[in-house]
C-alpha cells in the first residue's frame, strides 16, 4: 500500500493509519481469500488487528467459540517475541483443541456451561486468569507490535512521493 509522506512517518504509531494498512491487507488476505499472497509482515498485520479486535470485543471465549481455530496467532507473538502472551494464547489454543468437538460447532462445551453438571469451574476460572493477564500485557503487546511493524515497515508500506 502506498502511502502519503505524512502517513508513512506516523506508522504504525498513528492508529487510523494503521488501521488503513490492515483494512488493505486484509481485503486482498481475508476478503478476496488469497491469504497465501500476503508476506509474512502482512500476515502478522492483520492477525493482530484480527484477534486484538476479536478478544477486545469479548473476550478469550469469542476466540473459542467464534474463531474455529484458524487465526494462528501465535506465530504473530513470536515473530514480535511476546514470549509472555504466546504462552497465554497457546494455552487458550489447547483449551480450543480440547473442546474443539463443541467450539467447532460454536457451542460452549458441558465443561464450560455453568448450568451442566458436567462444569468445571477450575477450568472456568483458568480462562478468565489468563484473560486477565492478558489485558494486563495490553500496552506491552502494543509496544512490541509497533516496534515490529516500524522494524519491517518497506515490507508494509511505500511512500507515494507524487
Amino acid at each position: 500500500i502506498k502511502l502519503t509522506t505524512a502517513e508513512f512517518d506516523a506508522f504504525p504509531g498513528e492508529t487510523d493509519i494503521a488501521q488503513k494498512v490492515f483494512g488493505y491487507y486484509y481485503d486482498i488476505g481475508f476478503t478476496n481469500h488469497e491469504i497465501d499472497s500476503l508476506n509474512e509482515e502482512q500476515l502478522t498485520l492483520c492477525l493482530h488487528f484480527i484477534c486484538e479486535g476479536v478478544i477486545d470485543n469479548s473476550g478469550f471465549y469469542s476466540i473459542l467459540l467464534e474463531t474455529n481455530g484458524e487465526f494462528d496467532y501465535s506465530k504473530a507473538l513470536n515473530r514480535i517475541n511476546d514470549q509472555a502472551d504466546k504462552k497465554i494464547f497457546d494455552e487458550i489454543g489447547s483449551i480450543y483443541l480440547d473442546h474443539k468437538k463443541w467450539f467447532s460447532q460454536g457451542k460452549l462445551p458441558p465443561i464450560l456451561d455453568n448450568d451442566s453438571k458436567e462444569f468445571d469451574e477450575k477450568l472456568s476460572v483458568r480462562i478468565e486468569e489468563l484473560q486477565k493477564e492478558w489485558y494486563a500485557n495490553g500496552d506491552t503487546r502494543t509496544e512490541l507490535f509497533n516496534k515490529y511493524f516500524k522494524e519491517n515497515k518497506f515490507s508494509l508500506i511505500e511512500k507515494n512521493d507524487n
